[in-house]
């Protein structure tokens, strides 16, 4: 049974009464009881939203950073971050990529995904639309050139390996590379970018932002989240940006993302 702290305060008067009429005040104002009463009243106040990242910041600082083209972790966790940028889904939905022709198409200026069936959605009735991404006229931000360059990179290591996921290890046994390592990943280009946040942060931050900017409508944002509630976005992922951070972009990347059936 949940009830509020002013509730509480009631009922102690109730029963401190039925206790011992004649001693209900120093019943009341026992230590104990006033300890606790203060507990359950900080307990229940509304603890302020934690800040989320702004997008911006990385972004910007993904246009101009520096990354070796030839080395397949890089190549790896740079396509990563700009696909859950673009498309602000969980890391576990990148596991569910796939460069096999029944679920992959890319051409000069698009890359078509159809992810497999595994998302925390998917169901019996219903599965996640595929998705379209486009080119973008800034190299770095550019998930055709990085998709594509993955495939190139990454083709000596899964040969004769029959693994098709777009994402593999890159060192040690051959294998997809699984959220852990996805995120590991993540973590590591976070600390070169000075952002103070858990890999699964982007899904909150990327939501955020295009809520706050006013680029999409709240249903707009659930299809491209893969949301099925509202109520789950306002409740657990739109989170207060760090106001000292202009909240403007000028490349948004989810402007290259549309879902497609």
């Amino acid at each position: 049974m949940k009830l509020a702290p002013n509730t509480i305060e009631l009922h102690k008067s109730v029963v401190c009464t039925f206790t011992n009429p004649y001693a209900t005040a120093s019943i009341g104002s026992h230590p104990l009881v006033k300890h606790m009463l203060k507990g359950i009243s900080l307990e229940g106040r509304k603890r302020p939203s934690r800040l989320t990242w702004n997008v911006n910041e990385l972004t910007e600082w993904l246009k101009c950073y520096k990354l070796n083209e030839d080395t397949i972790f890089q190549v790896s966790r740079h396509l990563a971050i700009l696909l859950l940028l673009a498309t602000g889904r969980r890391i576990h939905d990148l596991t569910l990529l796939n460069i096999s022709e029944e679920f992959f198409e890319i051409t000069d200026k698009s890359i078509k995904l159809w992810p497999k069936f595994g998302s925390k959605t998917d169901s019996c009735t219903y599965i996640q639309s595929g998705w379209e991404i486009t080119m973008n006229p800034v190299k770095n931000l550019d998930l055709v050139t990085w998709t594509r360059r993955l495939q190139e990179i990454s083709e000596p290591r899964r040969r004769n390996k029959g693994i098709t996921n777009l994402f593999i290890t890159t060192r040690g046994k051959v294998a997809p590379a699984s959220r852990s390592v996805i995120a590991g990943w993540i973590r590591t280009l976070f600390k070169e970018a000075n952002i103070n946040a858990s890999p699964g942060s982007c899904r909150s931050a990327v939501a955020t932002g295009n809520w706050l900017r006013g680029y999409t409508n709240i249903e707009e944002i659930m299809k491209k989240g893969n949301w099925q509630t509202a109520k789950t976005f306002f409740n657990h992922y739109l989170k207060p940006i760090n106001p000292k951070v202009p909240n403007t972009i000028s490349n948004n990347l989810s402007d290259n993302f549309a879902l497609i059936d």
